[in-house]
């Protein structure tokens, strides 16, 4: 009798590590990879619909888990306050990253009454860490790709790139 209710929890404790798996194999089935093109605009709504001038890009940091952004010539404009860097005509992604779409939000403060409605950046280079709360990204394909930010979407302009929600 001892040895059928240890078989019988085995199949149990077997039922269950089948179900959890076929479980967490659908959520990430449920992921929506959404490839940027050249010929039509991709919107991405969680984003800010400023665009300044310039260019921003995106590459691997020197540590691991962690993002390096370079701005090169951008114009930014405030909304409310608050200023999105990477928020710019332009964006360049390296080969093979996935970056946050976070870092296309209104989220910087600025002291509007100094800086006024538009501020210039000639070249700065940022440093952060890879959230582990994201849950959309731009993701890069091979040899990387650059998109053109119009209003709340990109535009394809070389290499190869997807929405991942």
């Amino acid at each position: 009798m001892k040895l059928f209710h240890e078989k019988r929890f085995f199949l149990l404790t077997f039922l269950i590590v089948i179900c959890l798996f076929s479980i967490s194999t659908l959520k990430s089935a449920e992921q929506k990879r959404i490839p940027f093109v050249k010929q039509q605009i991709v919107e991405v709504q969680s984003i800010s619909v400023t665009v300044g001038e310039g260019e921003v890009f995106f590459e691997k940091g020197d540590k691991p888990g962690t993002l390096k952004m370079s701005l090169k010539g951008i114009s930014v404009k405030t909304v409310s306050g608050k200023a999105c860097f990477a928020c710019v005509e332009r964006v360049r992604i390296a080969p093979n990253l996935k970056i946050e779409t976070a870092f296309f939000l209104d989220t910087g403060t600025i002291d509007r009454e100094r800086v006024g409605d538009t501020f210039s950046v000639e070249d700065m280079t940022l440093h952060g860490s890879i959230s582990g709360n994201a849950t959309e990204f731009i993701v890069s394909g091979p040899q990387g790709a650059t998109l053109k930010k119009v209003g709340k979407g990109f535009l394809l302009i070389e290499g190869q790139a997807y929405l991942m929600k």
